[in-house]
């Protein structure tokens, strides 16, 4: 048996989400589904976790063990052939048994991209949020930083999937304009279910003037979830990067200043 470490890309707008569900069509069961068939056995992955119905993973890891019956190298090109054309294996690597996609990862990068004061646009509102009312765009970066450092996130989790544990430590955010659109950039050593979203729609509630620019430290204190305002749509969520070592972690840092 070997261990395989996959980087999964996909666009989420036609899925049910990654986890597997009996039913619905989801990215995991499409994957496993091309896997089993092409390995010619059955294969059940290991996410380094699971994003919602409509989120897109730029970079999602998963493994799985096999009995070898195709080359690691060969892998790429012979299961791309029989996944539909949203979902894209972009590297396969054989890493040790004891290496999990999901407890060997150190922290994780999504983006959030979004746009106001634009037309709708049917092309491309699966894949950006567009905001109907206008943003301070300052604002929102000055209010962002408290995000930083290590807190104990209860506000930013959605109602109902309370963890034993809430704390979490974001090192950086970060806020840039790409041609027509905005994209929010979050690393961090792990996220609550919705968090992203949640501080997301935290940030709208800021840029669009309902509740003030130093609100944040003040929600986070209260570990009230109603505090942090709505849940930003799922379409802008990107699974940007997984990292496992801290060399790749802090150069992706140092890229975003």
């Amino acid at each position: 048996m070997e261990t395989v470490l996959l980087t999964v890309a996909y666009d989420g707008s036609r899925y049910y989400g990654w986890q597997r569900q009996t039913k619905l069509r989801s990215v995991q069961g499409e994957l496993e589904k091309a896997l089993s068939h092409a390995l010619k056995q059955p294969i059940t992955v290991d996410a380094s976790g699971r994003t919602d119905a409509g989120v897109h993973g730029l970079a999602q890891t998963v493994t799985f063990r096999y009995i070898k019956t195709l080359p690691i190298e060969k892998m790429v090109v012979v299961i791309n052939r029989r996944l539909p054309e949203d979902i894209i294996i972009l590297s396969a690597e054989k890493v040790n048994d004891d290496f999990h996609a999901r407890y060997c990862a150190i922290a994780k990068a999504y983006e959030y991209h979004f746009a106001f004061g634009c037309d709708r646009n049917p092309f491309n509102s699966s894949y950006r949020y567009n905001q109907p009312h206008h943003l301070d765009i300052d604002k929102m970066i000055v209010a962002m930083k408290d995000f930083e450092g290590t807190h104990d996130f209860t506000a930013f989790q959605a109602t109902g999937s309370e963890k034993e544990n809430t704390i979490r430590t974001i090192y950086k955010v970060h806020l840039e304009k790409r041609n027509d659109e905005f994209v929010f950039t979050v690393v961090g050593n792990g996220f609550l279910y919705n968090m992203v979203r949640i501080m997301m729609g935290t940030l709208f509630s800021i840029g669009n003037g309902q509740i003030p620019e130093a609100s944040i430290p003040q929600i986070i204190k209260s570990q009230l979830r109603a505090n942090a305002k709505v849940t930003a749509p799922a379409n802008g969520l990107y699974l940007k990067q997984v990292f496992y070592d801290k060399a790749s972690l802090e150069n992706f840092i140092k890229n975003l200043n």
